[in-house]
Order: C-alpha cells, then structure tokens, then sequence
C-alpha cells in the first residue's frame, strides 16, 4: 500500500468547493460584455477583440478543469479506484496536455500580435499553467516512487496554482 498523506484529502476537497466560486469570478472578469468603442471599431479590432475574449474563455475554463481534474485523480488515486498504472497513464496524458498548452500559449505570447495588457494576462495564466504542471507531476513521481516527498511537492504546487489561478486579471 503507498503511504497517504493525511492532509491530501481533506484539503482538496476545500480546493475544490472554493473553485466553482473562482470560477465565476473568472469568467466574470473576462465574459465578453459590451466592448468600449465597438461601435467605432473596424473589422479587424472586433475580430481581435473576439478572439482575445474568446481565449480568454477557453484559458479560464481550461485552468479549472485542469485543476480539479488533478486534484480529482489524486483523491481517486488513494482511494483506491485507480491502480498504479492507470493513475500514471492519465498524469502521462497531463503532462503532456499541460506542455502543449503552455507551448502554444508562449507561442502567441512572444508572436508580438498582443497588446502589452494581453501579453502580462497570457504571463499570469502561464504561470498558472506552470505550477499546474508540476503539480502532476509531482503526484506522478509519488506513484512511482511512494515517496511523501512528492506529497509535499504536490501540496505546494497546487497551493501555488490556486493562487496564481485566483491573482489571474487581479
């Protein structure tokens, strides 16, 4: 049996109840509402604007399911619905959506087709991106290894991407 961390548990669960409200929140702070100036922009401004909205979307939410979807692993991982293998199959497939998703949004960022203001949004979601990828795989070491270190790795990246989640348009 691999050691369990006591506080894993109890302490996604909060995680995860904050997360419908963050969720709101987030997509508050980017929902497409009326733009200033759309009257008087030309076509290319709203295509930009539509697309910059519609990203913004797509990142939030693909930020939470990201989220919960680890945390979720994990707390099926120690009860024992999944094995060894499966858990590390779906981290495999995490880690490489989260490469994936960090190379192309580092991509858009460095293309210079964003404003200053897009560009520090595309940092800050980034960064979440970044402690969501270690996150997983810290929890990917823990199920090889069974080592607790990798409990604390987890813990502390996952802290740290509910916070970069949180500080995104702050």
């Amino acid at each position: 049996m691999i050691p369990v961390h006591p506080n894993t548990i109890p302490r996604v669960r909060p995680l995860l109840a904050r997360a419908g409200a963050a969720l709101a929140l987030f997509i508050f702070l980017i929902s497409p509402g009326p733009v200033l100036g759309a009257d008087i922009m030309t076509s290319p401004e709203k295509e930009k604007e539509a697309l910059l909205i519609t990203l913004g979307v797509i990142s939030g939410q693909g930020l939470m399911l990201t989220c919960t979807s680890i945390a979720t692993l994990a707390d099926a991982y120690v009860e024992d619905v999944y094995t060894p293998e499966q858990a590390a199959e779906m981290a495999a497939g995490y880690l490489t959506m989260t490469d994936s998703v960090r190379q192309s949004l580092t991509f858009l960022r460095d293309s210079g087709m964003l404003e200053q203001e897009d560009a520090e949004m595309l940092n800050q979601i980034l960064v979440a991106y970044e402690f969501l990828h270690k996150e997983i795989e810290a929890f990917s070491y823990f199920v090889e290894t069974g080592d607790p270190k990798w409990v604390e790795e987890y813990e502390f990246n996952r802290d740290k991407a509910w916070e970069a989640i949180e500080d995104i348009g702050q």
